[in-house]
This record gives C-alpha cells, structure tokens and sequence, in this order.
C-alpha cells in the first residue's frame, strides 16, 4: 500500500503535504523498479516472471501505455496472442473512457503486427542484442548485490530536511566533538517547540 495509508494528523496541513509528496515519490521509485526489472526479465525471455512484474507495473497506473505495451509484447511471445489483442482492447478503452483520447501511435502498431503475426522481439530494435548468458549472469549478480546491499542499509524512516541547516557551524563543530568522544554515552539537544 502507499506510505503511512490511512494516517494522518488533525490540523497539520504540512504533514499532509509532506506525506503526499513522500507516497508520490515512493509510488515513482517502485514504478521504476518494476518497469527495469519487467523489462530485464523480458529480455532474458522469462516470459512468465515478465508477466508479473508488468501486471503490477500497470496496477499502479493503468494509464500507462509503455507497462500495456510490454504486456503485449509478453503475451505474444509466449503464443498468446488473443491476450496481447485484448491488452490492447483494454488500454484502448481505458484511454477513451478516462482521458478521451486514443492510444500512441507506437502502440497502434505493436497491435498491428501482433494481430498480424509478425511481432518478433529482435526485429524491434535490431541493434540491441538480447544479452548473452555472461551478461545475463553478471546483470543478475548486480541485481542481487544490489537488493543485499538495500537489505543492510540501516532503516531511517525520519524526513529529509528541507532547508539546510545554516548559521550552526560552531555548534555542529561541537556536536560532532562530542559525539566522537567515546566517553560520551548520551547527548540531548534542547530547544523551544519548533526550532526543528
């Protein structure tokens, strides 16, 4: 679900504020994800994890053309024809129901060669090359550093600040001298209510 649902503060505009910019900035962080990682399966021609992971990619926005696209890509090189049709149907749909409008020219003619049977994934971009087993290898190793790396980053769930904090030098010198003292056990910082 989005970041902190269903939570909010009586009378604090500017937490609401925050924690809608913070869900949207989430919700563009997975949709990326999910397009790479959608993107890298269909390429490795894991058609049914592809699938998946594009299906979520749509879930988030059903307006997007590129996650309807790589549905039908998916569907038709896995035989599946008649859902890639659909796909298409569905995405047409949507547009005109939503939006008014019909859908790109790029995804016209994937529709075109799908519903005449001359889709093919290498004749789409004739300079990429589908990766070989080593880069395959060495990309799913990258993958997996990656997600491991995420999984030892300490969790921080406190806001990034939006405004510097200036005019404090002598005393974040301070700060960071006692911090670095080893025989320093415990530093509280007091203020009057809303200094930050």
């Amino acid at each position: 679900g989005d970041f902190l649902s269903g939570f909010s503060l009586r009378d604090s505009a500017s937490f609401d504020d925050w924690q809608f910019f913070q869900q949207e900035a989430l919700r563009r962080d997975y949709a990326e994800a999910l397009q790479k990682l959608a993107n890298l399966l269909l390429c490795e021609r894991l058609f049914t994890e592809a699938i998946t992971f594009a299906r979520r990619w749509l879930a988030l926005d059903t307006l997007n053309e590129e996650a309807h696209r790589l549905l039908m890509k998916t569907y038709a090189l896995t035989g599946q024809r008649h859902a890639a049709i659909r796909q298409f149907q569905e995405c047409q749909r949507i547009l005109q129901t939503d939006l008014g409008i019909a859908p790109e020219p790029a995804t016209i003619a994937l529709h075109e060669a799908i519903a005449s049977d001359k889709y093919n994934l290498e004749d789409e971009n004739p300079q990429k090359q589908v990766l070989n087993s080593f880069e395959a290898d060495l990309a799913a190793n990258r993958l997996g550093e990656t997600i491991s790396a995420q999984e030892n980053r300490p969790v921080n769930n406190l806001p990034t600040p939006s405004t510097p904090f200036i005019g404090r030098q002598q005393e974040l010198n301070h700060i960071a001298m006692l911090l670095a003292d080893p025989d320093c056990w415990l530093l509280t910082l007091l203020g009057p209510g809303g200094i930050g």
